[in-house]
């Protein structure tokens, strides 16, 4: 399979899989008093259920483990390593603190097509995190995007009576997507380690971050309300069944955003899993004729649902855009001998390259470049490239079609 419709098909599941699971969150909040108890239920049950799940993955089928036609990386449950802790005590943490944020905008809305839009604000800071690193500026394309992103999600978000609530944005823009930006950034560091010559696979990623998060969750809701631990405990068996839904379908679309993470970067994988904000209207409107009168209807007067329709069109568009202006290109290397080994360490290090082959030929060095627009590639790349004493000349060639069987 080509490694770019790997990587999209991989986006668009998690994006299927989040849309489902949200509208399931959404429906269960509905059906108890403290939504805590249901958060707790779904982070202790959502843990057992992944457990449960990655040792089937364990079984071996046609001459090796399921998991593998999963991820190809996984090999069995591994425990974590020492050097490893602190990514995933990072991820579990933002993971914990944008659940939070979640569950309690779940109560509050009651509607997935408002909430889905919300929570793609983290483009925002995975975008403007990299810039940072990269200390550049931003584009005028990727600014136009981030832009109709803001203006498209407030739009969305709007209820049936035609408001904004302020107080429900304040809580996505700061624990939701604080919270979902560190566990992003942690989960892409931990992708790209290899580990006797593989990445860490998704599944031991997500059944390790889960079990944290769930220590983490806790911990916040003894502190937050003791309550609802006591009333996760006398919990119903129809809310015990709903969070095993959740959570199951959690671990799938969790595994797949991970696997993508490893092909892409951070900000464009967000960007295209954001296609939930499109399905999130069609699911909702189904879920609603399915169990008419839990969720809040988002079709209150046409004008209202008109302008939702807008913002989640809005969304969409700066999403995609932000993804389209990806570029990928292979540099060209002329060096003279004796200096093969200082100009590939040197090449390497630069931001935007993926990786660099030596050859032989008319040219010494291939170098293979991943960045977020063509005038980043200048400022970021080109200029340090002259900058290298023994690069004699290199030229640039711009990827327009890619076929990469992985």
């Amino acid at each position: 399979m080509r490694k770019k419709m790997l990587f999209y098909t991989l986006c668009i599941a998690s994006a299927i899989f989040t849309t489902l699971v949200v509208i399931i969150d959404t429906i269960a909040s509905t059906y108890i008093e403290d939504v805590w108890i249901y958060g707790n239920l779904s982070f202790v049950y959502g843990t057992i259920i992944s457990f449960l799940i990655a040792i089937i993955f364990c079984v071996p089928f046609k001459g090796k483990k399921i998991g593998r036609y999963i991820d190809p990386n996984f090999y069995g449950i591994k425990l974590i390593k020492k050097e490893h802790l602190n990514l995933y005590m990072i991820m579990a943490f933002g993971n914990a603190i944008s659940t939070v944020g979640y569950f309690y905008i779940i109560a509050k809305t009651l509607d997935p097509a408002a909430i889905l839009p919300f929570m793609q604000l983290v483009v925002l800071y995975l975008v403007m995190g990299e810039i940072l690193l990269e200390k550049d500026i931003p584009s005028i394309v990727e600014v136009q995007s981030l832009v109709v992103i803001v203006f498209g999600a407030l739009l969305a978000s709007i209820s049936p009576t035609g408001h904004i609530d302020m107080s429900a944005l304040m809580i996505v823009m700061t624990l939701i997507n604080g919270g979902s930006t560190l566990k992003i950034i942690a989960q892409r560091k931990m992708r790209m380690i290899r580990v006797d010559g593989r990445r860490i696979d998704s599944i031991n990623i997500r059944v390790w971050n889960l079990l944290l998060s769930t220590i983490f969750f806790l911990v916040i809701m003894a502190i937050y309300d003791p309550a609802s631990i006591i009333g996760a405990i006398n919990a119903s068996k129809r809310l015990i069944l709903i969070a095993l839904l959740s959570m199951g379908i959690t671990f799938f679309a969790k595994i797949t955003y991970i696997r993508a993470l490893g092909i892409g970067r951070a900000s464009i994988t967000q960007a295209v899993t954001s296609l939930s904000v499109i399905l999130g209207i069609p699911l909702t409107l189904i879920a609603e004729l399915v169990i008419p009168g839990v969720l809040v209807p988002i079709y209150g007067s046409p004008l209202v649902f008109l302008i939702k329709l807008i913002g989640t069109i809005m969304v969409a568009l700066g999403i995609v855009t932000l993804a389209l202006s990806e570029v990928r290109a292979y540099i060209l290397i002329r060096a003279p001998r004796g200096k093969g080994n200082v100009i590939l360490n040197k090449v390497a290090k630069i931001k935007g390259v993926t990786y660099v082959s030596a050859v032989a030929g008319k040219f010494d060095f291939i170098v293979r470049v991943k960045i977020r627009t063509l005038g980043k590639g200048y400022r970021l790349v080109v200029r340090k490239l002259e900058k290298i004493d023994g690069i004699e000349d290199f030229l640039w060639l711009s990827t327009l079609y890619e076929w990469e069987e992985i």
